[in-house]
């Protein structure tokens, strides 16, 4: 039996996307309702139609989640698009890193966008391109973009083509404009960047799914979505979330080093020679804490987030 999409949650029934055909009523019933609380946007489901006049249909079944965010609530999400500013509003390395280390826990691939490149001084924009150079040389795809460009808008919707994306990042930055360039018959309102604290506001109430004209991906409509929800992992295993740090732990005197203050670590001989950023450093270390703080401050050994 064919599997769907479900592309929107409402109050008594789901919208399940089948494509080249349109979009039908689905509901929950008996034993499927029992074994599921709820389900979200993205997930994949077999259905019976019961009224094909009505577009009305029964969820038969639901298929397991590869991966999912808790926050707005989405599952099977093939990429993040990560979208931050090197200014209005200002880059900010902890927010970055923090939010990188949360995906990378959840198993969700991201990609980086840093917009309004426009706005930018020669000197800014060659700063701006170091950074983003930083994070390409440790596994990131990384785009500096403007959506007054056209051909930005083209890059971005080729990145999204044929995958269930989420758009991410502080408010400001431009991704309800980047979604009104995607999907212009659709209305998304958007406010100026507020000057007292250099935050845009987020009008958008709920999830959904939008489809492509050709049908080539889903972009997910997000409330805010700023901040991925902070896991807890046991502390020994965040450094495998910063892959830089990871990969230079294998050559570490001591198999359990936590690259602080061990002698013979070559995370923190490499810090000291600049080949590995003091930023990332910085943040790697505040995120060790954190996650030790989550183990002392939480009796529920299983407790998945902060």
């Amino acid at each position: 039996m064919e599997r769907f999409r479900i592309v929107e949650e409402r109050k008594n029934y789901y919208v399940v996307d089948i494509p080249g055909t349109g979009q039908v009523k689905a509901v929950l019933k008996g034993v499927i309702r029992k074994n599921h609380k709820r389900l979200a946007v993205g997930d994949f489901v077999t259905i019976d139609l019961f009224d094909a006049e009505k577009s009305e249909a029964i969820i038969r079944s639901v298929e397991k989640r590869t991966n999912e965010l808790p926050r707005p609530l989405v599952a099977n999400i093939d990429q993040v698009i990560f979208i931050n500013c090197f200014a209005e509003p200002e880059l900010e390395f902890s927010y970055i890193d923090r939010f990188l280390f949360a995906a990378s826990v959840n198993e969700i691939p991201v990609k980086m966008i840093f917009n309004k490149i426009d706005l930018l001084s020669e000197e800014d924009r060659e700063d701006l391109e170091a950074i983003a150079d930083e994070y390409r040389e440790i596994g990131y795809e990384v785009t500096c973009t403007s959506m007054n460009l056209p051909e930005t808008v083209e890059d971005i919707r080729e990145i999204c083509r044929d995958k269930l994306t989420v758009f991410a990042g502080p408010s400001g930055v431009g991704k309800s404009s980047l979604m009104s360039k995607l999907f212009p018959h659709r209305e998304f309102i958007t406010n100026e960047l507020s000057e007292s604290i250099s935050r845009g506001k987020n009008t958008t109430t709920h999830t959904t799914l939008l489809t492509f004209d050709d049908g080539s991906g889903y972009v997910a409509d997000t409330p805010g979505f700023s901040m991925m929800k902070m896991p807890k992992i046991d502390p020994a295993q965040v450094m495998y979330h910063f892959h830089e740090i990871g990969e230079a732990a294998k050559e570490c005197r001591f198999g359990n080093c936590m690259h602080e203050h061990e002698p013979g670590c070559a995370v923190k001989e490499l810090v000291e020679a600049y080949e590995i950023s003091d930023d990332r450093y910085a943040n790697y270390l505040a995120l060790l804490e954190l996650m030790r703080d989550g183990a002392r401050d939480y009796k529920n050994k299983d407790l998945k987030y902060l």
